[in-house]
């Protein structure tokens, strides 16, 4: 648990730009949806807006963590070679992925279940729509937490069974 925290607060540190962007962008975007949601060209250039910006943020968050996984392939070797099993390791990486994307979700979603309560209960939106919005908010970090998991995880069993290769 402590190594999943130790990374986790580490990658966290290293992609806090990235993080606090994601977090602003998509709260903000969602809000603009649903104050033009009766203009439909307003609508539909926001809803282009908000899927090609979390879509494009999310694909940088892989990326970043995808380069701090291959970094931190030597820390995982040595904990293997301390005695570490694999299934260890690969528990280790599910729980730091799985805090990291965690955080990403929570993070804007208290604010945009407070707009679209908001909206709902001032009945400027319909309970189907802010389940839409919910699912757009929800499924690109989740898809995204599954591949850098994926990935994380090839990356680490690599090294470890070919073994590590100073240059």
């Amino acid at each position: 648990m402590l190594v999943s925290l130790s990374n986790l607060a580490y990658s966290l540190k290293k992609s806090i730009f990235l993080v606090s962007l994601y977090c602003v962008s998509s709260t903000s975007m969602i809000a603009l949806l649903v104050s033009v949601q009766h203009d439909i060209r307003g609508f539909i250039c926001v809803i282009v807006g908000l899927i090609i910006t979390v879509v494009l943020l999310s694909l940088g968050i892989l990326y970043k963590y995808s380069s701090e996984a291959i970094n931190r392939k030597i820390f995982f070797f040595n904990l293997y070679k301390l005695g570490y099993t694999v299934k260890k390791l690969k528990k280790i990486i599910k729980k730091e992925v799985m805090m990291y994307y965690g955080f990403l979700l929570m993070i804007p979603f208290i604010y945009i279940i407070i707009i679209l309560i908001r909206c709902y209960l001032h009945n400027d939106i319909t309970l189907m729509f802010g389940f839409i919005i919910l699912l757009v908010e929800i499924l690109p970090p989740c898809l995204v937490g599954i591949i850098t998991y994926n990935n994380y995880k090839n990356i680490v069993l690599k090294t470890i069974k070919e073994g590590m290769h100073y240059e």
